[in-house]
Parts: C-alpha cells; sequence; structure tokens
C-alpha cells in the first residue's frame, strides 16, 4: 500500500512537472504567434500605403502627360499663330 502511494505521488508529480512544461510551451507558443500577428499587420499596413503611393504616383503620370500634350498643343499653336 505505502509502495503504491509512493507511486502515485510520483507519478502525479511527474504529471504535474510535465502539465507546467507543456503550459509553458503553451505560453511561448501563444507569445510568438501575438509577434507574428503583429508583424503580419505590420507588413498588411505598409503595403497599404505602398499601394496609396503607388495609385497616387499613377494619377500623377497620368496629369503629366496630359499636361504635356497640352503645353505641345499649345507651343503647336503658337508657331502657327506666328507664322502667319
Amino acid at each position: 500500500m505505502q509502495r503504491e502511494l509512493e507511486s502515485l505521488r510520483g507519478s502525479e508529480k511527474k504529471l504535474r512537472d510535465q502539465l507546467r512544461d507543456m503550459e509553458l510551451d503553451n505560453d511561448d507558443l501563444e507569445k510568438s504567434e501575438r509577434e507574428k500577428d503583429s508583424s503580419l499587420q505590420d507588413l498588411e499596413n505598409r503595403h497599404n500605403k505602398s499601394l496609396e503611393r503607388i495609385a497616387l504616383l499613377e494619377e500623377e503620370l497620368v496629369t503629366k502627360a496630359q499636361l504635356e500634350e497640352e503645353v505641345q498643343r499649345l507651343k503647336d499653336e503658337l508657331r502657327g499663330a506666328f507664322s502667319l
């Protein structure tokens, strides 16, 4: 009976130690997951800002091309007016 009790106590201690180790491992995994989620959110934010910046730059390029066409048209008109 005494041996059985000691054996059960030893098993209980071993299981408690395993549980503690598993809880520590779980805490580490949860922390790692939070860090990765935070990094992912940061990357998504940076990506979205980059997309917005690209869209603005593309708009500027279109506007620049339109202005260049307008300038060329006006130059052509001036040449035509002076050649009369």
